[in-house]
């Protein structure tokens, strides 16, 4: 069941035996060929859907969470997911307001250093920024790297028509050896 952001979305590729012309992903049915309108941009006519390409880029969504994602296919309507460019301004802010939140939520006083990468998913009246980035503890002077999860859109609060939201700061877990 989805809560309305996405998030828990099940992600799966496989194909329609009712109709070999379709694949299965996101429990989304999807064309074995792209129109011109659902093409990756450059790519021009129609082109064959690279299911291993889609079901890497899909599994990385649901393996990272959104942050990790190293198989994109180029920005087209099936697409939901976008690398996002990490040297923006915004995502700077949005990396100090993260880091803010985290330190005072967790009594920690670490301190950005650089915006490492991010992915972008539009969503409504606005778009959830998957940042990835370092920040450097100025009491043990160790580097850290974190991951936040920012909204930038309408809020609702008719304050601010639109507001950009920390929905959580974490450090990134490590890989398992």
């Amino acid at each position: 069941m989805s809560d309305g952001t996405g998030e828990d979305d099940v992600l799966t590729s496989e194909y329609d035996s009712d109709d070999s012309g379709y694949f299965i992903i996101d429990n989304q049915r999807l064309p074995n060929r792209l129109k011109s309108d659902y093409l990756p941009d450059g790519a021009e006519g129609s082109e064959e859907v690279d299911v291993d390409k889609w079901s890497k880029y899909y599994q990385e969504i649901r393996e990272s969470e959104g942050f990790d994602i190293n198989h994109y296919p180029g920005c087209c309507i099936m697409a939901p997911y976008h690398p996002f460019n990490a040297a923006c301004q915004n995502l700077f802010d949005y990396s100090v307001a993260a880091i803010n939140d985290f330190n005072q939520k967790e009594g920690t006083k670490y301190k950005l250093e650089k915006v490492e990468k991010a992915n972008a998913r539009l969503w409504g009246c606005g778009a959830n920024h998957y940042i990835t980035f370092q920040a450097r503890d100025s009491v043990a002077d160790a580097l850290k790297t974190f991951q936040a999860l920012v909204w930038w859109g309408k809020d609702g609060s008719g304050s601010d028509p639109f507001a950009a939201v920390v929905k959580f700061c974490r450090l990134k877990a490590t890989a398992a050896t």
